[in-house]
């Protein structure tokens, strides 16, 4: 039930991603939304599923939309899970401070991490943009503050009955 859940969140949050970038070609750059699984998978679930969704997520976001190395979403968006699935399972990020924080920094964080690794396979890298980063980070911060209470009532927001203390 868990991988039917995985599989439809992804295909929510691709659908998203591909209608605003249907609308707005250019939202692709401040807007990600295939980062929202991620995060939800890390703070309602264990740091493994949130490395699995990760994964997915990131593939699937190269395989629409990324037209240089295929795969660096993947790595990036496998990192951010593991990052937030350890954050996650220490410090409760369910309080709404905490997901906007959790959500912001975590976003923000893909930007330094896609410039670092493709200097480090020496692909030719635009000048660092931290503005851009910081709006797309503000942006799916706010997706988080929204889209989680849904979820929440939609599937519940209760972790793994599996790992103690976290329930």
């Amino acid at each position: 039930m868990i991988v039917v859940r995985a599989v439809v969140l992804l295909s929510l949050a691709l659908g998203a991603q591909v209608g605003h970038a249907r609308l707005w070609p250019a939202s692709v750059r401040y807007v990600d939304v295939m980062v929202l699984p991620v995060l939800w998978y890390a703070t309602t679930r264990s740091q493994r599923s949130a490395i699995l969704v990760g994964c997915v997520a990131g593939l699937t976001f190269d395989a629409w939309f990324r037209v240089g190395v295929f795969g660096l979403g993947g790595f990036i968006k496998t990192f951010l899970g593991w990052a937030a699935g350890a954050v996650g399972s220490r410090i409760d990020l369910n309080p709404q401070v905490n997901r906007f924080a959790a959500a912001f920094a975590f976003t923000w964080l893909q930007g330094p991490l896609e410039l670092g690794l493709l200097r480090l396979i020496d692909q030719v890298t635009e000048p660092a943009r931290p503005l851009e980063w910081t709006v797309r980070a503000a942006i799916t911060a706010v997706a988080v503050l929204a889209v989680f209470p849904i979820l929440e009532r939609t599937w519940g927001g209760d972790r793994d009955s599996r790992y103690p203390g976290r329930g």
